[in-house]
């Protein structure tokens, strides 16, 4: 009987998605790759039914997100009292039929369905710092294994427990997140004490939870992330890829660098412009991301360059949002991805311009280091002049971007997804599932 492993469902209804969103998706990938049943379990507005079309539709709500903002505060402490007791879990089969962010169904053979799960739990966190048991109904057709793609204050008995640890970054750099950092480190403590086994997505991430945490480290293992890139993208010649480069955005292959991802101070947006005008280079800066949590000091620059008009200001691009295709075009027409974050517990979007073969700049900050290896400049994250001799360097040598885009195409292939389900294989058959 081939086993079933559930990962948990809380950022897949995104309308905009998420990192975690993509690393959940992903990891559906494996597991199905590995001959194994896929199973999500959501936390929707309202409870799972004998409507089977509703059932879905309540799974891919986003609304149950507003509930908190609405719902009265004596009926939010009392199910939070409860959660100790435990939530149960109801099995209901997908339809097909609903669409989801990306336009599909989570790729899964079931759902299992507990009435506001997350936002229960997360409260009764917050109050008591309890996690929420989660029970299986009919417990007959229980997963094998439960994957968490994050630290969650839920854990499912009788079941092995797998959480995934993305990195410490409100412990390592407290001043770039607003998280509550004691909740944070509770949450973090409590997780990895409840595991079965932890899943690094960097070895940085897995020392920094041996020394931060006190994790055993027989107890966590770095299995690292894949790349996930369009297909029409990859495939796509690059004649064609630089006629869309001229004609969507009036850039010109190979001639202006990139900047992508959430703009909230660890990305180092702030640093990464004063760098660009201090190196001098009239190659365009490209930057696409929305504002995040404390962006006014990281922005405040490109915008007023921009607002301005002159000089500098015509050669710097600013999109909050692009399609996923056309961002992925950007990166692979850049001449250079510029990457340097203060501290990555992983560092995606490198991976991903590895794999599009675009030369990068990355920073020393955390694991990017790790996962670019030798396919990347590397520049001091706090040092703009670092950054801006990066640029320069970058800027006017064509041999050595064509070494980096090379050795970068090489290098992501030790992320593929093949690669990852291997690794994450490994980590279940540990756990007693059968591959």
């Amino acid at each position: 009987m081939t086993a079933a492993i559930c990962v948990d469902g809380y950022n897949l209804a995104l309308p905009k998605g998420s990192g975690i969103a993509t690393y959940a998706r992903s990891t559906l990938s494996a597991i199905s790759s590995l001959g194994l049943k896929r199973e999500i379990l959501h936390g929707p507005l309202g409870p799972a039914g004998k409507d089977a079309l509703l059932n879905e539709v309540l799974a891919g709500d986003a609304r149950w997100r507003l509930k908190t903002l609405t719902e009265p505060l004596s009926n939010r402490r009392i199910q939070a009292a409860l959660a100790r007791f435990g939530r149960t879990a109801h099995r209901v089969e997908p339809t097909g039929e609903v669409l989801w962010p990306g336009g599909t169904t989570p790729d899964s053979e079931a759902f299992w369905m507990s009435q506001d799960l997350y936002r229960i739990a997360s409260r009764a966190f917050s109050d008591h710092r309890v996690f929420t048991p989660v029970r299986f109904s009919p417990s007959s057709k229980a997963p094998a294994l439960m994957h968490w793609a994050q630290p969650t204050p839920l854990a499912a008995p009788g079941i092995a427990n797998v959480y995934t640890l993305h990195d410490l970054i409100p412990l390592k750099a407290p001043h770039t997140t607003l998280d509550d950092k004691q909740r944070f480190l509770d949450l973090s403590r409590r997780a990895v004490a409840r595991a079965d086994h932890i899943v690094a997505v960097s070895e940085t991430t897995r020392q920094d939870a041996i020394r931060l945490l006190g994790v055993d480290p027989a107890m966590i293992t770095t299995t690292w992330q894949a790349f996930d890139l369009p297909a029409d993208v990859l495939d796509q010649p690059a004649s064609e890829t630089a006629d869309d480069l001229a004609s969507v955005f009036g850039l010109d292959w190979g001639g202006y660098f990139l900047f992508f991802g959430a703009i909230e101070p660890k990305k180092n947006l702030g640093r990464l412009v004063e760098a660009w005008l201090r190196s001098r280079t009239s190659t365009p800066l490209v930057v696409v991301g929305a504002r995040a949590w404390m962006s006014d000091p990281e922005v405040g620059l490109a915008e007023a360059l921009i607002e301005e008009g002159l000089g500098a200001g015509k050669r710097l691009h600013r999109y909050d949002h692009l399609p996923r295709n056309l961002l992925m075009q950007l990166v692979r027409g850049a001449r250079a991805v510029a990457f340097p974050s203060i501290y990555e517990g992983f560092g995606l979007p490198a991976l991903e311009a590895m794999a599009l073969g675009a030369p990068v700049l990355a920073s020393t900050g955390g694991s990017l280091p790790e996962i670019t290896g030798d396919a990347a400049i590397l520049a001091d994250p706090h040092d703009v002049d670092d950054i801006a001799r990066a640029i320069r360097l970058l800027d006017s040598d064509h041999d050595l971007r064509r070494g980096l885009s090379e050795r970068g195409l090489m290098r992501a292939q030790e992320f593929s997804p093949e690669n990852y389900a291997r690794r994450l294989g490994e980590v279940y058959r540990r756990m007693g599932v059968s591959l």
